[in-house]
Formats: C-alpha cells, structure tokens, sequence
C-alpha cells in the first residue's frame, strides 16, 4: 500500500505543478460570465433564491459544459501517466501497486475537479442561496410571475423533467456521482491505452465518445443515445417531460457505469501481463 501512495503521490504533484491547471479557474470564469453572473441578476431583480444545488445540477444539465468538463479532465490527464515504465522511481514498484496507485490517483483528481465545480457554483452565488427541501422559487414560479424574464434566456433554468421526477438533494447525488464516475471511466481509459501503448488512440476514442454523447444529449429522443456513458449521467433525460414515463432506469445507468468501469479494469490486468514495469508480481 505503501508504494500505491507513493505513485499516488508522484501524480498529484506533477499535475498540480503544471501550468494548465489553471484552465480549470478558466472555465469557472468563463461560467460566471456565462451563466452565474445573469443567474445572479435575475436573482436580484426578482428577489427569488436559488437551493445550493441547482447551479452545478443546470452546469451537467447542458450539452456544451457537460462536454467541457470531461475535455478539461482529458487536458490535464494530457501527461497522465507521470510514472510510465521507463519513470526511475519505479524500478522497485510491482505492477499491482503502480496500477493501485494510478487508479487511486484518478478516483481522487477526478472527485476534486467534480467538487470544485460544485463549491464554485455555490460561491458565486452565495448572496441568492436558500436552505430548503425542495425546488427553489426561482425554478418553479418564475415562468408563472415573470413570463418575459423566463423567456429571455431559459437556458439559465431547469428542465421541467427534472423538478417533476426529483427533490434537489438526490439530483444533486446522483448527477454529482454520474460525473465524477464518468470522469474515472475516461481516466482508466487513458490508463489502459498507456498499459496498451496506444495513449493517443486512448485520447482521441475518449475525446469522441464524449462529444458525441454531449451533442446526443443536445438532440436526444433516440434510443441509440443510451449508448453513450455521457447521456445517463444527466437526470432528465431518463423521463418524459412531465409525464410518469420512464426512458431509462436511474439504476440501470448506475450498473451501466459500473459495468463500464469493471470491464476497463479487467482490461488492465490483461494488458498488464505483457507490461514491463518494476518486479513481477
């Protein structure tokens, strides 16, 4: 375990110590000028509130940033693995603890990204942020008592299959969930095309898979869509609008990852029979 937390380690510090880490404050501006900012105004002008969960739920709800944000991952993870087979320090590692720690790396890189986004949310608009159970003013009666401010600009507010079908808390998890998990399946999928030695195919099939699944969320409506990791970590597009019908279980997209995940990992030990890299196990 031991040598596990010291690949872990070597990666946190080398991606931390590169300079496009910096994108990721990038991006959180550029949603502020976006989004939070005219979320903030309408706020102030209509003296509505926001439950703290609402403006990440709208960011993984809309098919450019939820493209954005796995394409910011796969840019930082752009060096990803620093401890190749050839990296000095791991002449003494043993395969199963570089492939432990590596994982490890990308499970915690991956929930920290997903949770920035989250507090930045929820700090830029701390000063219109309620406490409650249930759905905001803001996203509910807005429609009904501001009609020309709602259609300036509806992108700023929530399907209606989301606040029909879910309460913001369990929204909140499971978006939150399926994206970091998403974020892990792309990360084990670099890491098995460096096992392969095939990282750009790895880059350029992650790349894909998720601006097609981002532009399926866009257009949506076919059952095809499914079959994009992308598509079921948004939370609306499992129902019908207002209606009770049901396109695709929430749990049937939780053991989709999950099958996912497991297959990429089995994929990895294989691979890493032929891998040279420290002892054998």
């Amino acid at each position: 375990m031991k040598k596990s937390l010291f690949v872990f380690k070597t990666e946190f510090l080398q991606t931390v110590r590169q300079t496009r880490v910096l994108l990721i404050l990038f991006f959180l501006v550029v949603l502020y000028e976006s989004i939070f900012s005219h979320m903030f105004e309408v706020c102030a002008e209509t003296q509505f509130s926001l439950h703290w969960s609402e403006p990440f739920i709208l960011l993984c709800t809309r098919s450019t940033n939820v493209i954005l944000l796995p394409l910011i991952y796969l840019f930082l993870l752009s060096g990803f693995p620093f401890c190749k087979t050839q990296y000095f320090q791991m002449i003494r590692t043993w395969k199963q603890h570089w492939f432990l720690g590596e994982c490890l790396f990308i499970a915690v890189s991956a929930f920290m990204l997903t949770f920035v986004l989250l507090a930045g949310s929820v700090l830029f608009l701390s000063g219109h942020i309620g406490m409650t159970n249930q759905w905001s003013d803001f996203m509910t009666q807005m429609r009904v008592n501001y009609p020309e401010t709602y259609n300036e600009d509806r992108l700023l507010f929530l399907d209606a299959s989301i606040l029909a079908h879910g309460t913001p808390v369990p929204v909140l998890l499971y978006t939150f969930g399926m994206m970091w998990l998403y974020l892990v399946l792309i990360g084990i999928g670099m890491l098995l095309g460096t096992i392969a030695g095939k990282r750009i195919l790895a880059m350029i099939v992650n790349i894909s898979v998720t601006v097609i699944g981002g532009t399926a969320i866009f257009f949506g409506g076919t059952t095809i869509q499914w079959l994009f990791p992308l598509v079921h970590a948004e939370f609306g597009l499992h129902y019908d609008s207002l209606f009770s019908t049901v396109y695709f279980p929430l749990w049937g997209s939780v053991l989709y990852f999950l099958l996912l995940l497991i297959g990429l990992i089995v994929l990895c030990q294989f691979g890493m029979k032929r891998m040279q890299i420290g002892g054998e196990i």
